[in-house]
């Protein structure tokens, strides 16, 4: 027995595989044998698809023989389309013939679709009775549509003189469709009779309350549909986004018994047919631009509190609270906005235990003093906000990186603002005063306020741990003329601001790479933009795989050079003054000293300005002397800048030595190949209303 059904399951796959097979054996579908196909592989594919219910994708590239496996394929999945398919199976002959009739593929699906579903309604139930897709239209209309349409209108004429225009407006009419917008609970009630829906029960509070609250909503009746239908009426729930009419979703005639939230809009175009859905859609949406939901003052109050509670005000910076109140008719809301970030301050990085003794020291001194004074002012200029501070530790904290019984962290002071709230009386007023604190504390605004902060602590403070620096620095800066003049490759410069000797290479070393560029003329803003997005996100690549290898290996040069050049003098003056000088700091690079990896831009890899300049690898080495430096750090790097440049040459020449030059062109080539030059072989074909779109499916 188990061995027969077997049989028989196999028997009937073949069978029904025949099916297909016999459709592109009689109507010669895809065959190159020089007749001319009845039936298209375009149309074919859409066949098979609806066969399987019309999730199946298929490419009209793919053979007959492809499309029918594919389908096989998917009808054993989990989608459980078997079942639809040895449905729908019997209809295909029919469909076909239609096809080779002239009928297109969309009038023949859009006839068996009605015919599958309302057959039982029909006085002829064979559809090969049917002599076109119109004759199953018609048939449709006529004993079906017909006589609902009539019995509903008939109901609607009786009892529509009950409402008036002050109660409602009708939105939309046709000869199956009816949509009105209930203005009162009384017309809810009415039009949402034979619903679940809240808004619609005998003497609700619903209606009037969502409607104050910023909703409205649009019942639609569909007349060919019977009373247990779930789309014999539906709602669409429309609300404000900002300060726009927006479709929220819908609520079917069962109230969405599955959720407490309306429905994606985009599932109800499954429930009309052809373009139905998208005609009612866009009449509703005309109807609501022109008459729009209102808020009122504390709807649109509470829309903004439930805006702030999400945080959506907030940015990394400013933060606020606000709570909506409304006493009688007056509404207003309680708005607080607090500033909070946190500014690292040079002067406290890399000290020894008493220099952080001192600095602790010197700020519980003098912090109510006049640098207090200094740091309360430059935070406290928006007079407006400030008018209650008076506590420093109010606003500042500290944090030092020793055991005091600070909680912010190392090298750090972190300031917290906390503005007076203030009290709004409508919605307009709350943004604008929102939107004012968030221009006020911006990250320009706090880059400005902690460069203060830095200089005014480094003003008090510094001398506490670096007496002898500051002079340090002034004396360098009174010999940059003499220094600049005896450096052959590298070049001082004095910041008289920030008291600081920057030293950089005159010219950066570039490294021996050929960086592709793109130079093809390309049309159209969405050519340019692919081209533009492809060339970053090469540079971003390029930047993730080789910045650190480069700046690694002219790292490890210079501490190899330095290394040679001072136990070559260490031999040298032992050799000869029998003196053994002291290799401390061999190896060592100063604090202030950075290998800085210049990359190139997108402008520099298509060749798309007046300037052309060519795309290269540039490597710099750069050392800063700050007056918050020690005295000793500063002597240290003024000694390596030396080193440096009597040595840049052999310093790159030893990096290089260290990098597989030949490797990195050669990934450099396929990263723009596989990421540029390939995919942009044809960007002249992406314009900003078409695109190519290729689809890759399993097997």
């Amino acid at each position: 027995m188990k061995i027969r059904i077997i049989r028989e399951a196999v028997n009937l796959d073949v069978l029904e595989e025949a099916k297909e097979d016999d459709i592109v054996a009689k109507y010669n579908v895809g065959v190159d044998d020089g007749i001319e196909p009845l039936i298209n592989l375009f149309a074919f594919s859409k066949l098979i698809s609806w066969l399987h219910g019309g999730g199946l994708k298929l490419s009209s590239r793919m053979t007959p023989g492809q499309m029918i496996a594919q389908g096989k394929e998917y009808a054993s999945g989990p989608q459980g389309s078997e079942s639809k398919r040895n449905k729908r199976i019997k209809f295909l002959p029919w469909m076909a013939k239609m096809l080779v009739g002239g009928s297109n593929i969309r009038q023949v699906i859009d006839a068996a679709d009605l015919f599958e579903k309302f057959s039982p309604q029909l006085k002829q139930r064979n559809l090969g009775a049917y002599k076109s897709p119109d004759e199953v239209v018609d048939a449709y209309k006529k004993e079906v549509v017909a006589p609902r349409v009539a019995k509903a209108r008939k109901k609607r004429g009786k009892s529509e003189p009950m409402m008036d225009d002050e109660n409602r407006d009708i939105v939309y009419e046709d000869d199956n469709l009816f949509v009105v917008r209930p203005l009162t609970t009384e017309a809810s009630c009415h039009y949402g009779r034979k619903t679940k829906w809240c808004i619609s029960q005998d003497s609700n509070s619903y209606f009037q309350e969502y409607t104050q609250s910023g909703l409205t909503f649009y019942f639609i009746k569909d007349d060919r549909r019977k009373n247990e239908d779930r789309f014999y009426k539906v709602a669409i729930q429309v609300g404000l986004r900002e300060g726009e009419p927006n479709i929220e979703g819908y609520w079917d005639r069962y109230d969405n018994p599955e959720t407490s939230a309306p429905l994606p809009i985009s599932e109800l175009a499954g429930a009309y047919l052809g373009k139905e859905a998208q005609q009612i859609i866009s009449k509703i949406l005309e109807h609501a631009n022109k008459y729009p939901p209102d808020q009122g003052t504390f709807g649109r109050l509470a829309e903004l509190e439930t805006e702030i509670f999400n945080s959506d005000w907030d940015n990394d910076i400013v933060g606020f609270n606000g709570q909506a109140e409304q006493y009688d008719e007056l509404a207003h809301m309680n708005i607080e906005a607090t500033a909070r970030f946190r500014v690292n301050i040079d002067l406290f990085k890399d000290l020894d235990e008493d220099a952080k003794d001192k600095l602790s020291e010197f700020w519980e001194d003098n912090k109510e003093e006049e640098m207090g004074e200094e740091l309360m002012e430059i935070i406290s200029y928006h007079d407006d906000y400030f008018d209650s501070y008076v506590d420093f530790d109010d606003v500042f904290e500290i944090g030092l990186n020793n055991n005091l019984n600070f909680m912010i962290g190392e090298d750090q002071i972190q300031v917290d603002i906390s503005l007076p709230y203030q009290t709004v009386h409508d919605r307009e007023q709350a943004e604008a005063y929102m939107n004012d604190v968030i221009r006020n504390y911006d990250e320009d605004e706090i880059e400005n306020l902690s460069e203060k902060i830095n200089e005014v602590i480094n003003k008090y403070m510094a001398r506490e741990v670096n007496p002898g620096s500051r002079e340090r620095i002034q004396s360098i800066a009174e010999k940059i003329w003499s220094l600049n003049s005896g450096f052959k490759f590298m070049e001082a410069i004095y910041d008289k601001e920030d008291e600081e000797v920057w030293v950089s290479q005159k010219e950066p070393y570039v490294v021996p790479v050929k960086i592709p560029v793109y130079n093809k003329e390309v049309k159209g803003t969405a050519a340019n933009a692919a081209v533009d997005k492809a060339v970053r996100v090469f540079i971003d690549r390029f930047q993730r795989e080789f910045s650190y290898d480069f700046k690694s290996a002219v790292e490890g040069a210079m501490e190899k050079i330095d290394r040679q050049a001072r136990e070559f003098a260490q031999k040298q003056v032992t050799m000869y003054f029998k003196l053994k000088p002291s290799l401390a700091n061999v190896g060592k690079i100063p604090v202030g000293t950075s290998i800085n990896v210049g990359t190139f831009g997108i402008s520099h890899i298509r060749q798309n300005k007046a300037d052309r300049v060519t795309p290269a690898i540039r490597l710099g080495i750069n050392t800063v002397l700050r007056n918050t430096d020690s005295e000793k750090d500063i002597l240290f790097a003024m000694e390596y800048v030396n080193f440096l440049d009597k040595y840049l040459p052999e310093i790159y020449e030893a990096a290089m030595k260290t990098v597989n030059v030949d490797r990195v062109q050669k990934r450099v080539n396929e990263l723009f190949m596989n990421l540029v030059q390939g995919p942009l072989a044809f960007p002249q074909e992406v314009s900003e209303n078409k695109r190519r779109i290729k689809i890759k499916i399993k097997r």
